[in-house]
């Protein structure tokens, strides 16, 4: 029931945090695999990890120890992934265009390091925009 998804809930704030990068605050597209070669700080990964962990913490599913994380991965956000253009607009970046498992595309997506950091890095990829979007509406209610 209830109880068990919060338990589940709870063990993903503790990974997610052990797997943050602790110089920009952000995350990797291959989570666990950290600087490894060809692995890449990635936007919409990283949004999706604020707005869940800011998301758990306003509805006090998680403790207040994991607000400093949120921080540093919110600002890190900002500093790494968008970019201030000349008309005044912003740009997301370290999009991963798309990426998943099975099926045939030109190519078989067989969830291997090599595929994951294969797939296209593009810039507001409207997926991960919405996270962002998300990621900032928590942020704002978690402050």
């Amino acid at each position: 029931g209830r109880d068990s998804v919060l338990q589940i809930l709870q063990g993903l704030a503790q990974a997610m945090v052990r797997y943050q990068d602790p110089q920009s605050g952000t995350w990797y597209q291959v989570t666990d695999q950290g600087a490894r070669k060809g692995n890449y700080l990635e936007s919409s990964a990283t949004a999706l990890f604020i707005y869940t962990l800011a998301k758990a913490i306003n509805e006090g599913y998680i403790g207040n120890e994991y607000i400093t994380p949120v921080q540093k991965a919110f600002d890190g956000m900002i500093r790494e992934f968008t970019r201030l253009e000349e008309d005044g607009t912003y740009t997301l970046t370290h999009c991963c265009a798309v990426a998943g498992l099975g099926g045939n595309s030109g190519k078989y997506r067989d969830g291997s390091f090599e595929y994951y950091i294969g797939e296209s890095v593009i810039e507001n990829d409207p997926k991960s925009v919405g996270a962002f979007i998300l990621a900032a509406i928590e942020y704002e209610r978690m402050n």
